[in-house]
């Protein structure tokens, strides 16, 4: 008797037991790792439509700024689709430079000939792109009598980002739009 109460004090794990309870562990583990794959993309997303979100926005007021301050040296405001590129001069350095969206994935600040560019926005490595209805409509409007040289009107930008196909995104697209008005501060 006293044998028998020695093997039934000796408990213990037995091997099928053991493979149950690690086949377990595997199947919480593997979905535990899908759970943070899954939210570390998302969070890779949100931050990239994030950053161009604010250099689309940056780019935009640097624009809008140009415009305002300038003079509108491009007449595009019969163009369908909006035109790509847009030029003004500077009125207080007298120095134009020509605004240009690039292959749908760059905006690009450029000399007055939309030469010797610099990216201001660059979606190439975002899985985004510029949609076609992107770009500059803009008005010159020549005060009278018509021989001053101001060239004052108005430019309405267009920044309409898209996921390139086969990509995802909460929303369809990132649509900045505004209209500015350029003034004559008399700088000439």
């Amino acid at each position: 008797m006293i044998h028998m109460n020695k093997s039934r004090e000796k408990k213990g794990f037995t091997l099928i037991e053991l493979m149950v309870a690690i086949s377990i562990f595997a199947m919480v583990l593997v979905a535990m790792m899908a759970v943070f794959n899954s939210a570390l993309g998302a969070y890779q997303k949100g931050r990239a439509v994030k950053k161009v979100m604010e250099d689309s926005q940056l780019a935009l007021n640097s624009i809008a700024k140009d415009v305002r301050m300038g003079k509108i040296e491009s007449d595009n405001h019969t163009a369908s689709p909006p035109s790509s590129n847009l030029k003004i001069t500077r009125n207080r350095d007298q120095i134009m430079v020509c605004y240009k969206i690039e292959a749908s994935n760059k905006l690009e600040i450029c000399d007055g000939n939309c030469t010797g560019c610099k990216s201001l926005v660059d979606l190439s490595e975002t899985g985004m792109s510029f949609a076609s209805t992107s770009g500059f409509r803009n008005e010159k409007t020549f005060p009278i009598p018509p021989d001053t040289p101001t060239r004052r009107g108005w430019v309405e930008i267009n920044l309409i980002i898209a996921m390139i196909a086969g990509q995802e995104m909460d929303a369809d697209s990132i649509n900045l739009q505004t209209i500015v008005s350029s003034r004559d501060y008399g700088w000439e």
